[in-house]
């Protein structure tokens, strides 16, 4: 339902998702005639809308014939073409529809935007359950941003593993809702009536759609835009409280978003270890405290009952004690905030692409930080242990997550419900399968609709190339520019290169400065003496008192030109050592590359992406700072694992790889299907060809 300013007007296209539109307007435009008579309903009852005609004469001019008024339900258009006319709705009721009547061939829109009373909106919103706790204000404004649209018995609202950015609701009919399960059977789910919603999930975290949604008859659906929404929950901070969501829909919504994440992904679980295992964790700490308040109750008791009498022994001891308990306290509390830190940042992560694990160790969490994670289509199996009758009081237990092949696992250590965790990780790889069986299912009606439909190949739009004097300047260009450019790039080349679908990495600055620090130091100090013994004035070699001065700086200079020149090679050797090591990721491998100076030693380990089990990255706390850390990559292949040491941004490389490995067995899958679908064409080609009626023999006559 378009919504228009006043005095403005909106134009109509044609084609068949044109034939019928309602607006919410005060003036409309309609330049291109419907194909069939115009029924005009207004918004409210017994209104009149006035009508202005406007006719165009052979020069183009314009002028207004009459102006008329037609009350609810009147038809216009029967009388007289309206392809030489335009009609031109004047200010009217606030709600009005524009209905095409069908034409001669009965055939009508499939959908069609419809007009529901703004109260009826309201009425309905207050029926879900999802808004059944909003107020009525908020429930007035979300009414304005609710549009409504009609669609005809078997329309397809939407198909399973779709992008969702709208809640429906059903005003008038009845919808069914069928999922696509893993093994390809199509199963309904429920039925939906006047009243209820569905994409619950798609409005408030922006998930795929889980299930096809079909009109089983005429129906009119109200449904509101995710942008919209979101706008609205802006406006309304208290509207979000007074939602009733699904609680697996609240929890998730309150889920955060990692970094690593793709534009795609999105949390299922977000898990901390059991508060049980906290509580352990604390009870020597808590110990310790009790002591330490108890010694500094008694040495406070102790210093007050003892201040009257004589003597320094005992006052000695009391604020000895006191010293030593208030140590003791504070120890306790400081390692104590230590553990609970620890716990909070220890995070067990499944998402619908992948399982992670996320861990900080040390003092506060400052010390080193992994990531461990794996795709969720290379889970093999997910087992469940329990150790001890407290994890069966207690409800928690170990989650064991085992990629396919063997070669890496992601263990989930002591968290609560594991059962629940594995049925999700089961879930989102039952639904990655069933979302590749429809994508499989799409392409086979593609193909089969280009060998008997012939569908029309789209032209090729080549890019116009660049006159010959704009290539022959940019040439020149890039001639003036070569050699510096040379030159910078090799002394700064870059930690993050990207050509296509090859990215190649290199080592951090630091890495550089940790290896050839000594040598740059030592480089610095002696280049620094050179010149500054350069800079001096000398003394005359023919005076007697300055001959020796002068032979010892003859010999000061020669050192420090032979240091300087032996600094510059070792720290060029090192230079060298650090640029020539990279790692790589390919279309179809992941290579790691250790070279030394003038090939003493080369060596080039490579794996098949298909052959990747686990990603970590690993960061210590300069390395959090500095945003560099190491990246793990294990194969099940003889090279074992991958070590990509000190790169910046190890998040984003754990990324990288893990996208290049879902777009290899993408790839792979795809033509694996191509190659199945080419055969199933055959199997067709040759059938057709088993059924044409074979020509009959002729014979010759006598």
């Amino acid at each position: 339902m378009a919504r228009l300013g006043k005095g403005s007007s909106l134009r109509l296209g044609k084609g068949p998702r044109w034939a019928t539109r309602g607006y919410r307007a005060d003036r409309a435009l309609l330049t291109h005639p419907p194909s069939g008579p115009l029924t005009i309903i207004p918004g409210e009852k017994g209104a009149t809308i006035a009508i202005a005609l406007q006719f165009h004469r052979p020069a183009g001019e314009a002028r207004r014939r009459r102006i008329r008024r037609e009350g609810c339900a009147s038809v216009w258009g029967r009388r007289g073409p309206y392809s030489e006319a335009q009609v031109r709705l004047l200010p009217c009721p606030p709600v009005l529809q524009l209905e095409t009547v069908a034409g001669a061939s009965g055939r009508s829109a499939t959908w069609r935007e419809s007009v529901v009373a703004r109260h009826e909106i309201v009425e309905r919103l207050r029926s879900v359950r999802l808004f059944s706790n909003l107020s009525l204000s908020a429930l007035e404004d979300l009414a304005k941003r609710v549009r409504s649209v009609e669609y005809t018995r078997g329309t397809l609202v939407y198909r399973q593993g779709e992008p969702g950015d709208r809640y429906f609701i059903v005003h008038r009919g009845s919808l069914r809702a069928t999922r696509i399960d893993p093994e390809g059977e199509a199963v309904e789910v429920r039925r939906l009536g006047p009243g209820e919603g569905v994409g619950e999930t798609s409005l408030l975290l922006g998930d795929v759609r889980d299930v096809t949604l079909e009109a089983v008859e005429r129906s009119v659906l109200l449904y509101i835009e995710r942008a919209d929404f979101e706008q609205f929950l802006e406006e309304h901070p208290r509207a979000e409280r007074a939602l009733v969501m699904r609680p697996d829909v609240a929890e998730r919504r309150r889920y955060p978003r990692f970094p690593w994440m793709e534009e795609d992904e999105f949390p299922i679980k977000v898990l901390h270890r059991h508060p049980v295992m906290l509580v352990l964790r604390l009870i020597p700490f808590l110990f310790i405290l009790t002591l330490s308040a108890a010694g500094i109750g008694v040495s406070i008791s102790w210093i007050l009952s003892l201040a009257d009498y004589g003597g320094w022994l005992i006052p000695v001891l009391s604020l000895l004690l006191l010293l030593a308990a208030t140590i003791g306290a504070a120890g306790a509390v400081v390692f104590g905030l230590s553990r609970y830190v620890d716990w909070r940042n220890d995070l067990y992560i499944v998402t619908n692409r992948r399982v992670a694990h996320r861990e900080r160790t040390g003092l506060l969490g400052l010390g080193k930080e992994n990531l461990s994670a794996a795709p969720i289509d290379a889970v093999q199996d997910v087992n469940v242990t329990r150790i001890g009758a407290l994890a069966s009081l207690f409800n928690f237990g170990d989650l064991t997550i085992e990629t396919a092949g063997g070669g890496g696992r992601v263990e989930f250590f002591t968290i609560p419900h594991p059962e629940v965790v594995q049925q999700a990780i089961l879930q989102q790889q039952a639904r990655a399968r069933a979302l590749a069986r429809i994508q499989q299912r799409e392409q086979i009606r593609q193909v089969m609709y280009r060998y008997f439909g012939k569908e029309p190949g789209k032209p090729s739009q080549e890019q116009p190339s660049a006159p010959p004097e704009e290539r022959r300047a940019r040439s020149r260009l890039r001639g003036c520019l070569l050699l510096p450019l040379s030159v910078l790039r090799y002394f700064f080349p870059p930690l993050w290169e990207r050509n296509g679908e090859q990215i190649t990495w290199r080592k951090h600055w630091v890495e550089l400065f940790r290896t050839a620090g000594l040598a740059l130091t030592m480089l610095v100090i002696s280049l620094s003496a050179l010149v500054s013994l350069l800079a001096t004035q000398p003394a005359s070699p023919s005076q007697p008192s300055a001959a020796q001065p002068f032979r010892v700086r003859l010999s000061l200079l020669g050192f420090l030109f032979l240091s300087t020149f032996v600094t510059l090679l070792w720290f060029l050797w090192k230079f060298e050592d650090w640029r020539n090591d990279y790692y790589q990721v390919t279309a179809n491998r992941i290579i790691h590359v250790e070279r030394k100076p003038f090939y003493i030693r080369h060596e080039r380990r490579e794996a098949s992406l298909d052959a990747v089990t686990n990603v970590r990255a690993e960061r210590t706390f300069w390395g959090r700072v500095l945003r560099y850390g190491d990246v793990v990559v294990e194969t099940r292949t003889p090279e074992g694992v991958f070590h990509f040491r000190a790169v910046a941004r190890p998040e984003a490389v754990q990324q990288e790889i893990f996208a290049h490995v879902a777009a290899f067995n993408r790839r792979r899958q795809q033509q694996e299907a191509q190659r199945r679908r080419a055969e199933m064409v055959d199997w067709f080609i040759a059938y057709d060809e088993f059924r044409r009626p074979r020509p009959e023999s002729s014979q010759e006559g006598e």
